[in-house]
């Protein structure tokens, strides 16, 4: 079951004033410890021309997440994304920890900190035939893992797979983002679209790889 992690303004000011490792499509990841690193969604909450978080447009989202709830009291936005994030936990994949919410509203998740790990694009480059047919035997282990949870990850490239240089074990990470695509209510035929679509992806990769060695 993933946490939900219930934020004040407070323990939210604590988590934006944590080291920003790095700034993604989606938002910002900060380090809260050596185990442990939060992503804050820039969606609603982030002011363009400053790129800062705006309390205003936190209070919006807040808003607008109450009146979301339906009669049972319950956000069908807020219980869609937990059933995500515990479909890709039950995998292969052990990358969420917990679900951020601020008076209720989703505005952000926790993750294992993959710390040691590199990106498959920077060390490509280095790696042997056999090291490298290794860590894709891994990327489909995980991909036919997530499937089977119809969970299809279809960003995969370089930098969303991360790899341990010790012995090769591989992570993949942002499996929160718009991309990754959850078919809670599609039939067997677009099972087996997604399916073929995401394997094409996963072979692109490998190409797109192949290509920068050569």
């Amino acid at each position: 079951m993933i946490k939900n992690i219930k934020l004040n303004k407070k323990s939210f000011k604590k988590i934006i004033d944590s080291p920003c490792i790095c700034t993604s499509y989606h938002g910002k990841i900060y380090k809260i410890d050596d185990n442990t690193l939060a992503k804050i969604y820039y969606r609603d909450i982030m002011d363009d021309k400053y790129k800062e978080y705006d309390s205003s447009k936190i209070k919006k989202l807040v808003v607008e997440h109450r009146k979301r709830k339906n009669k049972y009291g319950v956000d069908p936005v807020k219980k869609n994304k937990i059933i995500k994030m515990e479909a890709v936990t039950n995998s292969s994949s052990d990358l969420f920890k917990g679900i951020l919410s601020y008076h209720g509203a989703v505005i952000g998740i926790t993750l294992n900190n993959y710390d040691g790990y590199e990106k498959l694009e920077d060390i490509y480059s280095y790696l042997t035939d056999e090291e490298r047919e290794y860590i894709f035997l891994q990327i489909d282990k995980i991909l036919f893992n997530l499937i089977e949870q119809d969970v299809y990850p279809f960003d995969i490239k370089g930098d969303s797979v991360l790899v341990n240089m010790n012995n090769l074990e591989v992570k993949l990470i942002d499996l929160d983002d718009e991309i990754t695509n959850y078919s809670l209510t599609d039939n067997e035929v677009m099972k087996k679209i997604k399916k073929e679509n995401l394997l094409k992806r996963e072979k692109n990769l490998r190409l797109s790889l192949n290509k920068k060695v050569i």
